[in-house]
């Protein structure tokens, strides 16, 4: 296949490296267009006003990179508008350092990249690892992709894309469609002086857990297994109860 990656870690993140190598030793064609600088939680935000820089193309290890200084959904955007002459086969967006479960994927920059594609009707594939240990393995997540990458493409669709999430633990006890759970975010805001004249500056802190459904991604990925879902990319309407 001709595979664009992209993240929202940014364009030397590890994850993106791993997966980038692991996919052309298996004979894919694969490029990279990512951004300059981590753009986490950026969510589908685009550059509308200021000039998006596209850098020139590096040939590394069989794979062609393109930094972009814009966010996720820019990077798509622009190989879609034909930076490349050619439309990918599909699009890989990770391995995310972090996991992007459930409610997650309202903020996430790596998932909006993979709804940015099915939007265009190009399989979109979110991947994304989280690390109960810190030691961020991303080798283990980057082979059960290339394994399962036609298995991947087959669950997307037009408006549909997949959220593949796993811990970094191995060997996997195996892989299991889930449904996004709900995620609760324990947010603190810490103010300050800022430094500039400026009234305040805050940083956000806090512990992200998730309500138990045993089909649920996070739970999935809490017992070993890389959790699969199938995302739909527009808003769903939602009926009105009965008058």
């Amino acid at each position: 296949m001709k595979l664009l990656i992209t993240n929202d870690d940014g364009i030397n993140s590890e994850g993106i490296s791993v997966l980038a190598s692991v996919l052309v030793a298996a004979g894919h064609k694969v490029y990279v267009v990512a951004p300059d600088k981590n753009r986490s939680a950026v969510s589908h935000s685009f550059t509308l006003r200021d000039a998006v820089i596209i850098g020139k193309p590096v040939e590394k290890d069989g794979v062609t990179w393109y930094s972009c200084s814009g966010t996720p959904s820019d990077c798509v955007h622009v190989v879609l508008a034909g930076l490349l002459g050619f439309l990918p086969d599909a699009v890989l967006s990770g391995i995310n350092k972090g996991e992007n479960l459930g409610t997650d994927l309202v903020f996430s920059g790596t998932a909006a990249a993979a709804r940015h594609s099915s939007m265009e009707d190009i399989p979109g594939i979110a991947v994304s690892l989280g690390s109960p240990n810190g030691t961020w393995n991303f080798l283990p997540l980057a082979e059960f992709v290339r394994d399962n990458l036609d298995m991947l493409v087959s669950l997307c669709g037009r408006n549909i894309f997949v959220n593949v999430n796993a811990h970094d633990t191995e060997p996997y006890k195996g892989w299991r469609q889930t449904v996004p759970a709900e995620r609760i975010y324990n947010d603190r805001m810490e103010f300050y002086n800022a430094p500039d004249g400026n009234i305040y500056a805050f940083k956000i802190f806090g512990k992200v857990g998730s309500v138990t459904v045993d089909d649920a991604d996070a739970e999935i990925v809490r017992k070993g297994f890389v959790s699969v879902s199938r995302i739909h990319s527009q808003p769903q309407f939602v009926p009105d109860g009965e008058l």
